[in-house]
């Protein structure tokens, strides 16, 4: 484009500039182009180059511009003359990011679920067939995409491909949703905008993600501008999680700690105090803290420090109440949301006055330290009830008849030695046929043969059993062979979901009761404390197959009568 001013337009001198219009960066090089303004017929003069209104260069014919150049001019002005000739450049064409382009649709780490159900109902799990369909367990994908950007021959869709360079044994994919046709390394090719989907055969193990390689073949300039044959390679990570192995794992019922010894997910937090609820994520270290995040029904509780994510909360109890969290989990199913149900209560203290019997020699049935290490154990136990605990007194007393417990009327004797006006009874024995025994939980706390034995070698949850008799919870066993479910551990303490919901998938109701403080055996497992009723068996008078009912071991109940157990 040529203007002038001042002369007759048959004297004004012609002024281009190359490279002509079609020109295109390809972000290779330091700069973006570098044009050359030519003068015909070629006479002396000066050149100006402006970029919009900024001076670029003065005096040189060439000139090169950076990526960030907008429009650029070129004015000469030849000698003698009184107005200048302008020339626009050409308007380059920018190709930024071609070769990331081309996998643009593709993640880098990838969530796929294990096709192991059974999306066409022939009872054959669906990674095992051939031929499934309204298979929806797919995951779509455009692993190769084209710009359309230019017509240089090396970022043309006709000169570029892709295929499967390789993948992980637990990874398969297809061209067609209903898996008919296999698309295997090196074969076939993928085209340009085409869908395929990728199955996850099961769940990924050993803390390992899954992969598949992704190979690009295409032309690429020298830097002396020769054509030359290209390829590359990219990885995506794929972790494969099994929808029907409960890979989300929240247990009310639980006998887990953290590294202080807490146990988590209580059925109740102390006012003022702290608690710990834990979430399983499975295959654990795949999903990161940062995807799990928890949520609070009320202002009964808050989040310690602010922080509501990762696989544990710590949870503050702000008022009296209860309270109800829940967990969501990017990249999982929607109705994928355990919650769990909690009580935020006023802490109690209780005293345990202690008597431990001794022989004739003095020789005394347990040390003062076995007891302390009783009632710390009772201690960590009941701080899922806001309940704790302390040793009033210590008094040995020496009975040969009381050494050994044989019998009721013995234990009722033993547990007449004192009537005290507050807190608990214990008595320490050597020998008793059970590790640890309970008054008559129908005697009124005046009767002077309430109390608590233990024995010697009992484990170290039994004191802490015989308090919650104390707290008129109930024996629970449980003799049947069903799984877990809602009915069977009771709605306060289920987390949701269908079947065994966020449980391990074959985890036996017969197995949960033994974590529960009142299960009827001394198991080294009892110390949770739930929060409402659990189902057990009881076999009527005259014999017959065991029938189930609800057996009140919880929290609800202690609640109600003031967690403030007497003898």
């Amino acid at each position: 484009t040529t203007t002038g001013f001042g002369y007759g337009a048959s004297f004004l001198p012609l002024l281009t500039v190359e490279p002509s219009e079609g020109w295109c960066c390809h972000y290779t090089e330091m700069t973006c182009a570098n044009f050359t303004a030519y003068v015909m017929p070629p006479q002396p003069g000066t050149f100006l180059w402006v970029d919009d209104t900024t001076m670029v260069a003065m005096g040189t014919n060439r000139v090169a511009i950076g990526h960030d150049s907008s429009q650029l001019s070129v004015y000469f002005t030849a000698v003698g003359a009184q107005a200048a000739v302008k020339a626009m450049t050409p308007q380059i064409k920018h190709c930024e990011g071609f070769y990331e382009a081309l996998h643009c649709n593709l993640s880098l780490t990838n969530i796929v679920y294990a096709n192991t159900d059974d999306d066409d109902g022939d009872s054959k799990k669906d990674y095992d067939d051939y031929y499934v369909s309204n298979e929806d367990d797919l995951l779509p994908v455009i692993p190769f995409s084209v710009p359309i950007c230019c017509s240089c021959a090396d970022h043309n869709i006709t000169n570029w491909t892709c295929e499967v360079e390789g993948m992980s044994d637990n990874m398969r994919l297809y061209a067609t949703t209903n898996k008919s046709t296999v698309i295997r390394p090196g074969y076939p090719l993928i085209g340009s905008g085409q869908t395929v989907y990728v199955e996850g055969a099961v769940s990924s193990v050993s803390n390992a993600a899954d992969w598949i390689d992704w190979k690009y073949y295409g032309l690429t300039k020298t830097a002396t501008g020769e054509l030359v044959d290209t390829n590359f390679t990219v990885r995506t990570v794929w972790t494969s999680i099994d929808l029907n192995d409960a890979p989300v794992r929240l247990e009310p019922v639980t006998v887990a700690t953290n590294a202080a010894g807490t146990i988590v997910n209580p059925a109740g937090v102390p006012l003022n105090g702290v608690a710990v609820y834990r979430v399983a994520v499975v295959p654990e270290g795949i999903i990161p803290d940062s995807d799990i995040h928890w949520s609070k029904n009320n202002s009964n509780v808050t989040f310690y420090g602010g922080k509501n994510w990762g696989r544990e909360a710590h949870v503050r109890g702000l008022a009296a109440g209860d309270f109800t969290l829940e967990v969501t989990i990017d990249n999982m199913p929607t109705d994928y949301r355990p919650h769990i149900h909690g009580r935020v209560l006023t802490p109690t203290v209780t005293p345990i006055h202690v008597y431990i019997i001794c022989d004739a020699d003095g020789t005394p049935a347990v040390s003062t330290d076995t007891v302390n290490a009783w009632v710390a154990e009772a201690n960590r136990i009941y701080r899922q009830t806001a309940m704790s605990f302390y040793v009033a007194g210590v008094e040995h007393v020496v009975s040969n008849d009381w050494v050994k417990i044989d019998d009721e009327n013995e234990f009722d004797e033993l547990c007449s030695y004192a009537n005290v006006n507050e807190g608990l009874e214990l008595y320490c024995v050597r020998e008793m046929k059970s590790v640890g025994l309970h008054s008559d939980m129908r005697l009124m706390p005046t009767d002077e043969r309430c109390g608590i034995a233990v024995r010697a070698n009992a484990i170290a949850s039994a004191l802490a059993h015989e308090i919650g008799h104390a707290c008129k919870l109930n024996d629970l066993k449980y003799e049947l062979d069903n799984s877990v479910d809602e009915v069977l551990v009771g709605i306060p303490n289920w987390s949701g979901g269908a079947g065994t919901g966020y449980h391990a998938p074959g985890l036996k109701h017969q197995d949960l009761v033994k974590r529960i403080l009142m299960y009827h055996q001394a198991e080294p497992t009892i110390t949770d404390i739930p929060l409402g009723d659990v189902a057990g068996t009881y076999v009527s008078e005259g014999g017959g197959s065991p029938k189930t009912n609800a057996v009140i071991c919880g929290l609800d109940y202690m609640d109600d009568m003031g967690r403030n157990p007497c003898h």
